[in-house]
């Protein structure tokens, strides 16, 4: 063959070699500008993700033992949401969720297992926050790879619940009986040494496992953490009630729920956990505590009081 021949074949490859070059850098540019695209979206979802999680635990922080106000909790969810970025658009957009803010039931025996305006409304234990974003694409649409995608539409839902909480955390040796803890959460109470001085322990507590006297475990807690259904022991004496009680004023903590006080060592069950605020203590011999009952969460996983009655809540994100 000539030499002709040969330096055209060299062309011929070089010419091949640039277009297949070519084509491989803008397969690779295209891969990384829809990363970077789909970066993007994926980071907006996360955010409206992290917005409806705290717009539900909103909402359902306002399901109490009383009478629920729907308005109240839809606004209160509403308005988390939108402090956190989620516009009033993005939550009715999201049309696969009803495109509104919900309060329902949440009951795992369902399919779905939430349910939206029960009734009545004391069986409303949930609340639903969705929200749907318009995600425009800087390089989508502009690359093959992106078949001329200008935007995506990422959808996102979160479901919280109230349920009773099964643990506590660093609870208070001062047992309380249901006929305190049943009461709606703001109510102010009063316990006084009189009413239970046939016992001999007026509502002191000892906790298996436990180190640290009854004034340390007011101020700091017991360092451990109780369940329902654990057996506790009525502690005697009257001598350092009103101290400890002291030591807890003006604070939130944790007590266990009782049936019924036990008289002087007894031992009895826990049936579930009440938090309450120290008001006020009177008195040294015949001491009285004014608390009140507060709306707050305690302790882990769902379960709750044989009776049924709420003493105290979990707040937690199930969907």
């Amino acid at each position: 063959m000539s030499t002709g021949f040969w330096q055209k074949m060299r062309r011929d490859e070089r010419g091949t070699f640039i277009l297949l070059m070519a084509l491989s850098l803008l397969g690779i540019f295209g891969f990384a500008a829809l990363s970077i695209d789909i970066g993007h979206v994926y980071q907006q979802k996360r955010d409206m993700q992290s917005a409806t999680d705290a717009a539900a635990l909103a909402g359902v922080g306002l399901l109490t033992n009383s009478s629920p106000d729907k308005a109240a909790i839809i606004q209160a969810a509403q308005t988390i949401a939108l402090s956190n970025g989620v516009s009033l658009a993005e939550i009715t957009a999201a049309t696969a969720y009803d495109g509104a803010i919900e309060v329902g039931t949440w009951d795992t025996n369902n399919t779905p297992p939430f349910t939206a305006n029960t009734s009545p409304s004391s069986t409303w234990n949930a609340v639903r926050v969705p929200a749907k974003r318009n995600v425009g694409l800087i390089f989508g649409k502009l690359t093959i790879l992106g078949g001329g995608f200008a935007a995506m539409s990422p959808v996102v839902h979160t479901v919280a619940v109230r349920s009773y909480p099964n643990q506590a955390y660093d609870v208070v040796p001062f047992m309380l009986t249901t006929n305190y803890a049943s009461n709606p959460f703001g109510t102010q109470l009063q316990f006084t040494k009189n009413e239970y001085k046939d016992t001999g322990n007026f509502g002191k507590a000892s906790f298996p496992g436990t180190t640290g006297d009854f004034g340390t475990q007011m101020q700091n807690g017991c360092n451990c953490t109780l369940s329902i259904s654990n057996i506790i022991s009525g502690v005697a004496g009257n001598s350092d009630v009103s101290g400890g009680l002291n030591n807890a004023l003006g604070r939130n903590v944790v007590v266990p729920i009782v049936n019924e006080l036990p008289a002087n060592h007894g031992d009895v069950m826990i049936v579930g956990f009440a938090v309450i605020h120290i008001d006020a203590v009177d008195g040294n011999g015949n001491w009285t505590v004014t608390f009140t009952l507060v709306d707050a969460g305690v302790g882990i996983g769902t379960g709750g009081p044989p009776s049924g009655t709420p003493f105290a809540f979990d707040r937690l994100l199930v969907e």
